[in-house]
């Protein structure tokens, strides 16, 4: 009889950002498409330079993918970062980051809408929030919700 399998300890978790204003002026094409398991991505070549010698189509598989029209809150859910959260306070270690190339969306998915987050009047609750923001407010609310059951240090 086989083990259980055990849970994975690193996720890796694709978001696709909708193509910038300035791709949209330049005619640029959308190369990424997500496949409707949630887990994988095509790559859709249009030349040798783009894949070295082949044409074609390159899948790419992750623990899961959300696409240019997931909101904010959508992508909370999906990238497990409440998840990490219930960790860090059952007392585990737990880090998310974000990795890609710059304008890829990095400081929108972790941080939210520059506007926003540059607000110094700003308090919460603009759907634009990012993980960090989403992920305070899960941390104090479960602090609070523990009530005296645990002690925290913050």
């Amino acid at each position: 009889m086989q083990a259980a399998a055990a849970p994975e300890n690193i996720q890796v978790v694709l978001r696709v950002r909708p193509l910038s204003e300035a791709e949209r002026s330049r005619g640029d094409k959308k190369v990424v498409q997500l496949l409707q398991d949630g887990k994988r991505v095509q790559l859709k070549s249009s030349s040798k330079e783009d894949f070295g010698q082949s044409l074609g189509v390159k899948t790419f598989v992750f623990d899961s993918c959300v696409d240019e029209d997931a909101d904010q809150a959508t992508f909370y859910d999906k990238c497990g970062a409440w998840r990490l959260a219930q960790k860090a306070l059952d007392g585990y270690s737990a880090t998310l980051f974000a990795y890609g190339q710059t304008g890829s969306g990095k400081t929108y998915s972790i941080s939210g809408a520059e506007d926003v987050i540059n607000d110094d009047q700003y308090h919460g609750g603009d759907p634009r929030e990012g993980l960090i923001p989403r992920t305070a407010r899960q941390l104090w609310a479960e602090v609070e919700g523990r009530g005296r059951e645990r002690k925290y240090s913050v």
